[in-house]
């Protein structure tokens, strides 16, 4: 990747964020987290749910460990399934606001949407 001066970029797992000395210092000091990670896609619809679930959860749980505790903000791009009312209600657990948002840009026939969370004092 081209460098950009003032941004630093890490690639790495998102298990592993909090091993990333730079990022662990700035825990609480995000305004903003946006997520728009994937897992791999199998094929198999049970499978690939999971996934994305277990992936949207550990990045959920990430992003309210570094966003701002009184006005921090995070936006994920997820998947409709089975298991996104289970992501929203642990979204809601960590974050007073939350917000479903589906783009026009994204073709109606897309499983893709947003979720929007919100910290407030």
């Amino acid at each position: 990747m081209d460098e950009i001066p003032g941004v630093s970029f890490f690639q790495n797992s998102i298990e592993n964020i909090d091993e990333i000395p730079e990022i662990n210092e700035l825990k609480d000091k995000f305004n903003l987290v946006i997520s728009d990670i994937a897992p791999n896609i199998t094929g198999i619809n049970a499978v690939d749910t999971e996934n994305i679930y277990k992936l949207n959860f550990l990045t959920l749980k990430a992003a309210h460990r570094y966003t701002e505790k009184t006005n921090g903000k995070f936006i994920i791009k997820t998947f409709q399934n089975s298991m996104f009312k289970g992501l929203r209600k642990e979204m809601e657990k960590l974050f007073n606001i939350v917000q479903t948002f589906k783009p026009a840009a994204s073709k109606k026939q897309s499983a893709e949407i947003y979720l929007y969370g919100a910290k407030k004092k």
